[in-house]
């Protein structure tokens, strides 16, 4: 099940029930390191020695807080079991969650004394009787703090986006030295001619 999907029941399970009702995990687990590990090692080939991190998770936000966990050649498997998930957020800061940036971590911080996701699950009354965020935003900091993502959140009342969003479109392209104007232009070329066909 999902990580969403597990953490919205009633009760959370304890870590022996849920890995004993899902014995597909650690089957699950290896898989994902080793299909991780070969696109990492397809990468280094592909860009001629460059190596890259990674995040393995239920989700795109706990990836990506995973994958700087073994910076710079390395990868992180959260888990897919609530009670992992659950272990992993509580100590982070809530800063290292994607799209909570310095205004918000200083009213978190200063204002509402939260700090770590395990702050902003037990200071959730607080948190749901403030009148500093949106309605969106508290339960956004809320699911984030358990762990639960989607790529973009809306309102209630759907008029704008809470929660990390795409802020731009990048095209990135590894390439030996090059000196002489004429070369530099055709390379700008070739990379916004590929930028214009992502947008």
């Amino acid at each position: 099940s999902s990580a969403s999907s597990s953490a919205s029941s009633s009760a959370f399970p304890s870590a022996s029930s849920s890995a004993s009702s899902s014995p597909t995990v650690p089957s699950m687990a290896a898989l994902a390191n080793t299909v991780v590990s070969d696109l990492r090692a397809r990468i280094t080939v592909a860009t001629n020695g460059l190596t890259c991190s990674a995040g393995i998770a239920c989700n795109t936000m706990l990836a990506k807080i995973a994958s700087d966990y073994n910076k710079p050649n390395g990868q992180y498997y959260v888990g897919h079991d609530q009670a992992t998930i659950v272990n992993f957020v509580r100590s982070l800061p809530m800063r290292k969650i994607p799209g909570v940036g310095k205004v918000t971590d200083r009213i978190l911080s200063e204002v509402l004394h939260v700090k770590t996701c395990a702050d902003m699950f037990d200071a959730r009354h607080r948190i749901f009787s403030t009148q500093l965020f949106s309605n969106g935003t508290r339960e956004w900091l809320l699911s984030a703090a358990l762990g639960i993502s989607s790529a973009v959140r809306e309102d209630p009342k759907h008029l704008r986006q809470v929660g990390p969003s795409r802020k731009h479109i990048s095209c990135e392209k590894t390439f030996k030295s090059i000196s002489k104007t004429e070369e530099m232009l055709s390379v700008l070329q070739r990379i916004s001619t590929s930028l214009s066909h992502d947008m």
